[in-house]
């Protein structure tokens, strides 16, 4: 835990006996009353906290939260997935909401299990736990938007049709014919730096979006929709990659791309002023991060629409 990071219902008030945040600070990090540990408000800012009790195992942790918070500038990019299997959806949440990845798409692909998307991954409190656990490892409070489709059409229809960066990553690339495919809207894993490094201080419109598979790909049909849809098609290298190293090493890549100018954050460079609230403690809420910060939206036609969390 690099960072304690709060809801607005949980901030300014004690952390109860049992929070596993009070659990961290008394058992791992051994502070005592006057130390500081860095907190988080979510979406927010960060800021320094100050303990006004010594930990106890029988008492509530009593903080003087910070009334200005700093923002984490974060860039705006996009990643699309197809969704794999429910423990790799959750590792990859966690990790690429640390990495602070802006929004992620989920999307069922046509070889994939439908059954995925109704897992029990997808409820609030199993969201909120990897949410949060990312957040706290990555050191921000920025919640990321995370949306599911159960089409790769709808999904698309999502996409800005501005002239941003659009790639899919996929092991056939560079021209590679052998089945069926190849020419214009492949590239090199070269092709796909000079890419990246384009985009880094270009003010064109949209949201940098990156396409990844599942462990089974995408049909060619599907991949036929990226390319009309804009997308490039490119490879990392010679090897075919998990799904989920594909996807951390694209979210790293983009980020690394994005870092520097300011037209690309999300962010504001303002200084966040907090009014402090009454010091009452509150029960422990990690669940509350997705009900109480995030707008679920379910519709009827699922083939059509996404759910949204963030």
């Amino acid at each position: 835990m690099n960072i304690a990071v709060f809801s607005s219902v949980e901030w300014g008030h004690s952390l109860p006996v049992g929070d596993y945040r009070e659990q961290h600070i008394r058992e791992q990090l051994k502070l005592k009353k006057g130390d500081t540990l860095k907190v988080g408000l979510e979406n927010q800012g960060v800021g320094t906290a100050r303990l006004l009790s010594s930990p106890g195992p029988n008492i509530e942790l009593k903080l003087e939260f910070p009334r200005e918070l700093q923002p984490v500038p974060i860039p705006r990019f996009r990643l699309i997935i197809g969704h794999p299997r429910p423990p790799v959806f959750q590792r990859l949440l966690r990790d690429l909401t640390s990495m602070g990845v802006w929004e992620i798409f989920w999307v069922h692909p046509r070889l994939g299990e439908k059954s995925y998307l109704a897992s029990k991954a997808w409820n609030e409190e199993a969201l909120a736990k990897q949410i949060r656990l990312g957040l706290e490892q990555g050191g921000h409070s920025r919640l990321p938007g995370v949306k599911k489709f159960y089409s790769l059409h709808a999904c698309l229809r999502e996409i800005e049709s501005a002239n941003q960066l659009k790639i899919i990553l996929h092991p056939r690339g560079d021209g590679d014919s052998s089945s069926g495919e190849g020419g214009p809207g492949e590239s090199s894993g070269m092709e796909l730096m000079n890419m990246l490094c384009a985009v880094s201080g270009s003010e064109q419109p949209g949201i940098p979006t990156i396409a990844l598979g599942a462990e089974r790909g995408w049909t060619e049909d599907e991949l036929q929709q990226f390319s009309r849809s804009g997308f490039t098609r490119v490879r990392l290298g010679s090897s075919i990659l998990r799904t989920e190293t594909a996807a951390l090493i694209a979210a790293g890549m983009l980020r690394s791309a994005l870092e520097g100018p300011a037209a690309h954050y999300g962010a504001s460079s303002e200084t966040t002023i907090i009014e402090p609230a009454t010091d009452n403690a509150v029960e422990p809420a990690t669940k509350n991060i997705t009900k109480n910060t995030t707008e679920t939206a379910k519709n009827t036609n699922k083939e059509n629409t996404g759910e949204v969390h963030g």
